[in-house]
């Protein structure tokens, strides 16, 4: 008799110890956000090569809480993020970018989403984060110091009152507005030491967000090109 009490005591206080810790997290009242997947949209690019134009996939991570006290701010740098994050349950804002450009010191890719933790519950979360602005190209043919200086020469890319000089295949990014016109030229030396200076080109159409305009020198036409074949950039 004496050891079937025993027992009894045992499994009362098991199951008593049972519901404290369930309680205690519930009293939590904590989840967990899992980031499975944070990517670079695919950019469109134009132009008449073929070879890929190289993005910066690393991103920045925010999280904020929103309508919550105390309030909740974390920052993690590219590549920091690592497993589960700890979160109290609530809603939040997750802000993903790359770092600012050198020129308006925005972001080339931006994603702002809104997100839900529920106590005890892991929230799986994908952002696919998207090219906010567009970017301008210098993409010279292989051949082209067989026919110029190749060291001595600029080439202008003008966006409203920006101007900016490109070194072969750099790129520069400006921020999107629907009333400013993208416009460029060529100054050069040949290799007989004649002075080459293309007419200023401005291109007519609208510029699109999310897209990079790559320009070369054609020699058939002895002329800067930019030809509207979208193609998606791997």
């Amino acid at each position: 008799m004496k050891q079937i009490w025993i027992y009894t005591c045992a499994i009362s206080l098991m199951s008593l110890f049972a519901c404290q810790q369930e309680e205690l997290l519930s009293n939590n009242n904590v989840g967990y956000l899992s980031i499975e997947n944070i990517s670079i949209q695919s950019a469109n690019v134009e132009t008449i090569t073929t070879r890929a134009v190289d993005v910066d996939n690393d991103l920045y991570v925010e999280i904020s809480s929103q309508n919550m006290t105390p309030e909740v701010t974390l920052k993690y740098n590219p590549g920091e993020i690592q497993g589960k994050i700890e979160l109290g349950a609530g809603r939040y804002a997750l802000k993903a970018y790359n770092d600012t450009t050198s020129l308006d010191k925005t972001p080339v890719f931006y994603k702002n989403t809104i997100f839900d933790i529920e106590a005890g519950k892991v929230n799986y979360l994908s952002v696919d984060v998207p090219m906010i602005n567009w970017g301008v190209q210098l993409d010279l043919p292989q051949n082209f110091a067989d026919w110029f200086d190749g060291e001595n020469y600029t080439f202008t890319v003008k966006v409203g009152e920006k101007t900016v000089e490109l070194k072969d295949e750099e790129i520069a990014y400006f921020s999107h507005s629907s009333d400013v016109k993208l416009s460029y030229k060529l100054i050069a030396t040949n290799k007989d030491g004649e002075r080459f200076e293309s007419e200023e080109i401005i291109y007519d159409k609208a510029l699109s967000p999310g897209t990079i305009y790559v320009i070369t020198y054609n020699y058939a036409t002895q002329s800067l090109q930019l030809l509207n074949t979208p193609t998606q950039q791997p």
